[in-house]
């Protein structure tokens, strides 16, 4: 019984953590100009046996983004790819059986991916905003994971020399990292910084 507790608070946690992403997906789409991205965007359609080749896949597209012949991507269509990534998750999480939350360490990396797939979500939609080498159908194609270690890597990538610009981009970079300080060292003793530059952010 007290399994079956856990494992269902966890979940309802995730399911309001999940609806709450997909209004902040929703907002920054709608503040940081998604559409105007969209529209400079050079690969925006592409040929669809191209994009399969590359490893695109049919069911990541919403109704009506193929032809048949070309695939036009579409904002609603990364929010839709983003969010299925997200549920999926969280179907997994579901699926464990209630006796696997009893284990602490089990339940500690229940609730971190959790937490990293909200973070995951929100950095794959930054990294299409506001990275120029990054294509929407190049995100739609890969893992919420993998872009938002692409958008750190970014971030790193992109800091100012000096000057308030670099305060400010390094806590934008600390942020999307899950601290709070561009100062605030880890239990390794590492700021986000020399963090980023051990995972090979700046790679």
């Amino acid at each position: 019984e007290l399994h079956t507790q856990k494992k269902d608070m966890h979940v309802n946690a995730f399911r309001y953590l999940l609806a709450e992403t997909v209004r902040d997906l929703a907002r920054i789409t709608a503040d940081e100009g998604a559409q105007e991205r969209l529209a400079r965007d050079p690969f925006r359609v592409r040929d669809l046996q191209d994009w399969l080749a590359e490893g695109g896949r049919l069911e990541w597209l919403l109704p009506g983004m193929s032809d048949g012949t070309y695939v036009t991507f579409t904002v609603a269509g990364l929010l839709a790819r983003i969010g299925r990534q997200c549920e999926a998750v969280l179907e997994r999480h579901a699926a464990v059986a209630p006796e696997r939350y009893n284990d602490d360490e089990a339940y500690r990396h229940t609730v971190a991916e959790m937490l990293d797939t909200r973070a995951a979500a929100v950095g794959t939609l930054r990294q299409y905003l506001e990275n120029p080498g990054a294509p929407i159908e190049m995100v739609m194609r890969d893992t919420i994971t993998t872009q938002r270690r692409a958008y750190l890597s970014f971030l790193e990538r992109t800091l100012p020399t000096e000057g308030e610009a670099r305060a400010s981009a390094a806590r934008r970079l600390c942020l999307a990292m899950g601290q709070s300080s561009a100062d605030e060292a880890d239990a390794e003793g590492f700021t986000p910084l020399m963090r980023a530059a051990a995972d090979g952010a700046g790679a």
